[in-house]
C-alpha cells in the first residue's frame, strides 16, 4: 500500500566488539534506535490523512528533463501548506508545471486531482472514506509491528555483543549486567516512542 518500504528485521545492526559500554556501546545503539525512529516516522508521513502534509508530494518523481533522470517535486519547487486542507506547489521552472501536474495525478494511490492556477499547482486534500481511514489504521499498525521486530533485533545484537565482551575479557561481569540493564531502558524508551507516534498517526486518520 502506498508503495512504502518494509524495514528488513536485520537492518545492518551491528556492534564493535571492542569498544566499553559507558561510551561507543551505548552511542551505536542509541544512533540505530534514533535511526529506527526516523525512519519509522518518514515512512507514516507519506500515509495520506485529510490534512496537508508536503511529505506526501515531496519524493514524487517527475520526468522532467529529457536524458536525464527523474526528479522529484522538492528538487524542483517549494511546496507549501496554506490551508489545512491545500497544498501548493510552486515550480522554479515554469515550464515544469504541465510535467509536475501529471506526475502528481499519476499517483492513484494518493488520489490528487491538482488544479493549476496562476504559475501554481494547487493540490486539495481529497476527503477519506470511513472504509479508506480504517484501512489505512490498519497499515499503521501493520508498520508498527514491523519496527517493533526490528528493535528486537537490534536489543539481541545488542545483548549479543555485551555477552562476546565479556567472553573476550572486556567487560567484567558486573559490566555485562549493568549494560543488559541499559539495553533494556533503551529499549523500552524506543518502543514508547514508537508507539506513541503511532497513535498519533492513527488518531490524524481517523480524525473527520
Amino acid at each position: 500500500m502506498n508503495g512504502l518500504s518494509v524495514i528488513p528485521a536485520n537492518a545492518g545492526i551491528q556492534f564493535s566488539n571492542s569498544v566499553t559500554i559507558n561510551t561507543v556501546h551505548r552511542k551505536e545503539l542509541t544512533e540505530k534506535l534514533n535511526q529506527l525512529f526516523e525512519h519509522f516516522r518518514s515512512e507514516l508521513a507519506t500515509v495520506r490523512t485529510s490534512r496537508a502534509n508536503a511529505a506526501l508530494i515531496e519524493d514524487i518523481k517527475v520526468e522532467a528533463y529529457e536524458g536525464t533522470p527523474p526528479l522529484m517535486i522538492r528538487e524542483l519547487a517549494t511546496i507549501n501548506t496554506p490551508e489545512p486542507n491545500l497544498l501548493v506547489v510552486s515550480p522554479w521552472d515554469l515550464s515544469l508545471i504541465p510535467k509536475i501536474e501529471t506526475a502528481l495525478r499519476k499517483s492513484p494511490s494518493l488520489g490528487f486531482n491538482p488544479i493549476v492556477f496562476d504559475n501554481l499547482i494547487r493540490v486539495p486534500m481529497p476527503m477519506l472514506t470511513e472504509e479508506r481511514r480504517i484501512e489505512l489504521s490498519k497499515f499503521v499498525r501493520v508498520k508498527l509491528e514491523e519496527v517493533r521486530e526490528t528493535a528486537r533485533v537490534i536489543r539481541q545484537d545488542a545483548m549479543r555483543a555485551l555477552d562476546e565482551m565479556e567472553e573476550n575479557g572486556i567487560l567484567s561481569e558486573d559490566d555485562r549486567f549493568r549494560g543488559r540493564e541499559e539495553v533494556e531502558v533503551e529499549i523500552k524508551e524506543i518502543n514508547a516512542r514508537l508507539a506513541k507516534f503511532s497513535e498519533e498517526k492513527e488518531a490524524e486518520i481517523l480524525r473527520i
